[in-house]
């Protein structure tokens, strides 16, 4: 769904996506209460999606500038899903795009919310200074949290497209087309195996830069944009890597899972599907594609210090 009327580009649009911006705390409950955002069942190309399946962590974040801006959002508010408020009252602590912040501060200035009503913090507060070495790295590992996710967007519009091509041959021939495995990625895209996406060069390279300041990195923890948050965010995705996911987390501080559990439990899903499924000889599905676990499923996460998962296949 890349029409126009349907994505939003430039300074309020999801494309490209960054997240380089100073945030402040923003005052979620009242911003939803007020209409500046609507908390709603998820959307996607099939429309809004309502099923009694669908969890209820599972939702869209609509703005009032995406109802100004975005045809498809006119029906928002009719579904409107409150039993999702708990979940997106923690905002603050999610990684939104630039694009998504503007539009949130566009519909304040648009409803005329007092500031100090709209937001929790301070001005000041949200000016603090961070120390400049401090300051670098999480500049740095912004970045590449920013070329990572546009390394995926590819990686996604590149697999959509040859695949829609095999569905497309499948239904003239009357056959249902074959399953997303990773051996199919590996035929469409020319990739290998050990590499089906092609990304295993720049995997090493965001490993090369995070291996040597780890230190540095647990101790500034916390929510975005703290360089272990950020950080965190790219060694979920070093798919290619399950060793240094491996390390990754068993060098992690025990006050640093505290600061942010979230981040931590997320790598540890990771980490339980590539250690068990991506290396495995002849696995046919391609871990990457289901959501949290095995078979979709959240599954036993993985512990890394856990003796039963060094096995000589995945230790570090």
């Amino acid at each position: 769904m890349r029409a126009k009327e349907f994505i939003l580009e430039g300074k309020y649009g999801g494309a490209p996506y960054t997240f380089d911006l100073p945030r402040r705390q923003l005052n979620v409950p009242l911003l939803i209460q007020k209409g500046a955002i609507f908390v709603t069942h998820p959307h996607s190309e099939q429309g809004w999606e309502t099923g009694a399946n669908i969890p209820d962590w599972q939702y869209s974040l609509i703005t009032l500038h995406n109802l100004y801006h975005l045809p498809w959002c006119a029906d928002a508010k009719k579904y409107l899903k409150p039993e999702a408020y708990n979940q997106a009252s923690k905002l603050n602590s999610m990684k939104v795009t630039d694009g998504k912040y503007n539009q949130i501060l566009w519909s304040i200035d648009k409803l005329g919310i007092p500031e100090e009503q709209a937001f929790l913090d301070k001005v000041n507060e949200a000016n603090e200074q961070v120390d400049p070495k401090v300051q670098q790295l999480r500049d740095q590992l912004t970045k590449m949290v920013n070329a990572g996710e546009a390394r995926r967007q590819d990686d996604n519009a590149r697999i959509s497209a040859a695949y829609q091509k095999i569905e497309a041959q499948a239904k003239q021939q009357g056959q249902q087309p074959p399953l997303l495995t990773r051996g199919l990625v590996v035929r469409m895209l020319g990739t290998t195996e050990a590499d089906p996406t092609g990304r295993a060069q720049a995997d090493a390279a965001d490993w090369a830069f995070i291996q040597p300041r780890m230190a540095q990195i647990f101790a500034d923890s916390g929510d975005w944009p703290s360089s272990l948050y950020a950080a965190s965010i790219i060694i979920q995705h070093l798919d290619t890597l399950p060793r240094a996911q491996l390390a990754f987390l068993r060098a992690w501080p025990q006050a640093a899972q505290q600061a942010n559990p979230q981040r931590y439990k997320m790598l540890q899903d990771r980490a339980t599907v590539n250690t068990t499924y991506w290396n495995k000889p002849g696995a046919g599905e391609d871990p990457r594609t289901i959501p949290h676990g095995p078979n979709g499923t959240q599954g036993n996460r993985f512990n890394p210090n856990d003796p039963h998962h060094a096995s000589p296949n995945n230790a570090p």
